[in-house]
């Protein structure tokens, strides 16, 4: 059933239509949703066993200390493949291991977290799922619209890049020049800085993605000036949170040079 029918029949507004993209590749992930049950969730299940029973903290976390990691391997191959090397599997547990390092804003985190598991939908994957004719990007309309060019490699992002390396580069002394580094955040770990100016790093790469999100299916491109008011937004949510952890100087002492 195409988007325009159901829009027509239950009076659907223009913003659902993402909510219904969603639907479709939910629903062809699904071989068949009968007969038979889907199977209950881990935390369904969890909340099932602890359920009138002692001891419910000493359970839960007997529980979830016995779960097993999600298989990460599919979203690996699909890095490696759009990034065109391999990822070691130390890199590839710095990748989520970031996830947890950056900043104390939970959306924020959310953010790297789709962009990692290669959530947000690129023109080449609505092109694979039959949903748009052409997979060429929205912005160039010329290079196949993956998820790492719409997020580094289109020419109509590369400016806004160029100019947070050098803000980087200038404020921290540090150099960046490929996407590993900066839509991965690999060998972050490994930059001669301190811990929270390496927090301050993986923050300004974090914006920069973020407003490069805003822009997902513009045609205009995202600018150094949304970025700049971004990190000032950022470092006022942060001075907030280390005033309350006693750090204050070792905030300033950091974003002094950013700001």
């Amino acid at each position: 059933i195409s988007f325009a029918s159901l829009q027509e029949t239950f009076q659907l507004p223009s913003m659902e239509f993402f909510r219904y993209l969603q639907l479709c590749s939910c629903l062809r992930e699904v071989p068949a949703l009968s007969p038979g049950l889907l199977p209950t969730s881990s935390i369904v299940d969890i909340r099932h066993r602890i359920q009138s029973k002692n001891k419910k903290m000493s359970r839960l976390y007997s529980l979830l200390l016995s779960r097993v990691s999600p298989d990460c391997s599919s979203t690996k191959s699909q890095w490696e493949r759009e990034l065109g090397h391999s990822l070691s599997e130390e890199g590839w547990e710095e990748v989520f291991a970031s996830l947890t390092q950056t900043g104390t804003d939970l959306y924020i985190r959310l953010i790297q977290f789709k962009i990692v598991k290669c959530l947000y939908w690129s023109l080449a994957r609505l092109a694979a799922s039959g949903l748009k004719d052409s997979g060429l990007r929205w912005k160039c309309g010329m290079e196949r619209g993956d998820t790492l060019h719409m997020l580094w490699g289109c020419e109509k992002v590369r400016p806004l890049w160029s100019s947070v390396i050098q803000h980087i580069r200038d404020a921290m002394g540090y150099s960046l020049d490929n996407p590993i580094n900066c839509i991965l955040s690999i060998d972050l770990s490994r930059a001669q800085v301190s811990k929270v100016a390496r927090g301050l790093i993986q923050l300004a790469l974090l914006s920069a993605k973020r407003v490069t999100l805003r822009h997902w299916r513009r045609a205009e491109p995202p600018s150094t000036r949304e970025w700049l008011l971004l990190m000032a937004d950022t470092a006022a949510h942060e001075r907030v949170i280390m005033r309350t952890r006693n750090k204050l100087a070792q905030f300033q002492s950091v974003w002094s040079a950013f700001l």
